[in-house]
């Protein structure tokens, strides 16, 4: 792992912030991230684009910008972005960091925004407004509002089961993430997931920002691999959200990330019978959602009708 610096720019204002930025592969997007950051008024301390080994010219666009505070990490391998982040996280000269994605961007004084939001409130975590962006940025649209109160860790978690009714990007103290991270076992998939979840549940005051960040929708191969990732998390987030069930206002948030698996496993099961998936993975999968004891309700008896067909195609399935 190479690193290299360039200087800061005396000239603006610096927020006391790492930003830290997992990169693979998108020189069509990586400079339009970056400007961004460096058109803002006010600017992060630290910008730290962490390379899981490009092949494209991705870096040399990061290069050409001579953005200040500029450092970069050079993994000699793909290590995933989550695992990047954490490389990221650990290598911030600041208690105050902010992911952002390598073919995302960032709003007018977003930093800004989230940064003084952060300090007025005393807040562990301001998350931004979501906005989705077509995968041309010809089209933009308010996904998810950032929260206008402040909220506590399991409350935020709670509005991630289900449907995510939170955005998980914004700034944070790096502390929280770090001890998020710590033994967490990484998967490959969708691993971000499972760590905001953690990260949320350890902060204590969670607030919001009028800031926004642009996710742009970039699709991917629907693969068996994907597939069998997304689920593997998804099981996880269920097995976390039964052993936190105490935190949780009502049952109603553990039952709709229940529906969500049982819809994923049966999704995984009748690909598995049309010899496009694993049946070890769909059998293990299925014993772990077996464990996790959820009630049903009324309001869930098209997904208890999926989980009669889904034991039925399970029993179908011959061991891997």
């Amino acid at each position: 792992m190479k690193m290299a610096t360039k200087r800061g720019d005396p000239h603006k204002p610096l927020l006391p912030i790492s930003v830290v930025i997992p990169l693979y592969n998108h020189e069509e997007y990586i400079g339009q991230c970056l400007r961004s950051i460096a058109d803002a008024a006010e600017q992060p301390q630290e910008i730290i684009l962490v390379d899981n080994g490009s092949t494209d010219r991705s870096i040399a666009v990061a290069e050409a910008l001579g953005l200040p505070n500029l450092v970069i990490i050079r993994n000699d391998r793909n290590l995933g972005a989550s695992r990047a982040r954490t490389i990221g996280a650990r290598a911030a000269r600041h208690d105050l960091i902010c992911f952002i994605d390598s073919d995302d961007f960032l709003g007018e004084a977003a930093l800004a925004a989230a940064y003084a939001a952060l300090r007025a409130n005393d807040l562990d975590y301001c998350v931004f407004e979501l906005m989705r962006v077509s995968q041309d940025g010809s089209e933009t649209w308010l996904e998810t509002p950032s929260p206008r109160g402040i909220i506590d860790g399991a409350q935020a978690f709670e509005l991630t089961l289900g449907v995510w009714q939170i955005f998980s990007m914004g700034i944070l103290h790096k502390r929280i993430y770090l001890d998020a991270v710590d033994n967490f076992e990484y998967h490959g998939h969708a691993d971000d997931e499972l760590i905001v979840r953690e990260t949320f549940l350890r902060a204590k005051r969670i607030g919001g920002t009028t800031g926004r960040y642009f996710y742009r929708h970039v699709p991917k191969p629907y693969t068996t691999e994907r597939v069998i990732g997304q689920i593997t998390t998804n099981v996880a987030v269920l097995e976390m959200a039964s052993r936190s069930r105490e935190l949780l206002s009502t049952d109603a948030p553990l039952r709709h990330m229940r529906n969500v698996v049982t819809r994923d496993l049966l999704g995984l099961a009748l690909r598995v019978l049309r010899g496009s998936g694993r049946s070890g993975e769909l059998r293990q999968l299925y014993q772990q959602y077996r464990r996790v004891g959820v009630g049903w309700a009324f309001d869930d008896l098209p997904y208890w009708l999926m989980r009669m067909v889904l034991a039925a195609l399970v029993r179908q399935t011959k061991p891997s």
